[in-house]
């Protein structure tokens, strides 16, 4: 069953480059396997994408029924695109997605996350997460800055505090998790 072509239809009269998608995708029984999700690839006969895959349902013998696919796209204007979702041949190395580079670097007292355009400094221990922004030649500092607070529900004034150095939170790589805005 591999390779699937994912179909998006026209989506904006704008081009979306780096849009953020997910889907599910159906397997048929013992087409794919846990180890194989390292191997998964995403193209679009031009370039690769940066991919992250969940399984969320399995057949009796083990392998992946259905499987959360998110990535960042580019998307035409007014055109309709597909995606090719294929197996790596083994033995093949990784080829480094077309996407702009992250680097995390840690600072005294927090974390400088920079991802060409945009580059943000993450502060421990405060109940404020931003200590500055920068993008599009400007610089914003902590006292500009509101939220996001990490904070026990919905809207609520009674925010998280920072208990020892230890990290718990949602599953790595899903999208939302425990923070409030």
């Amino acid at each position: 069953m591999l390779p699937v072509t994912l179909h998006c239809d026209k989506l904006y009269k704008g081009d979306l480059d780096y849009e953020y998608a997910q889907t599910a995708v159906p397997f048929e029984k013992g087409c794919l396997r846990k180890e194989d999700l390292g191997r998964l690839v995403l193209t679009d006969g031009e370039r690769s994408y940066p991919l992250q895959t969940l399984p969320t349902a399995f057949w009796k013998d083990g392998s992946i029924r259905f499987l959360l696919v998110r990535f960042l796209g580019f998307f035409p204007g007014n055109r309709k695109k597909d995606f090719q979702l294929s197996l790596r041949p083994a033995g093949e190395l990784a080829k480094a997605p077309d996407a702009p580079a992250l680097t995390v670097r840690k600072k005294e007292g927090g974390y400088e996350v920079c991802t060409g355009p945009l580059r943000v400094c993450l502060q421990e221990g405060r109940e404020a997460v931003f200590a500055s922004l920068s993008a599009l030649g400007r610089i914003y500092h902590e006292d500009q800055l509101r939220g996001p607070v990490l904070c026990m529900g919905e809207r609520t004034s009674a925010p998280y505090r920072q208990v020892g150095t230890g990290r718990r939170g949602a599953r790595s790589g899903y999208p939302g998790g425990v923070w409030v805005l």
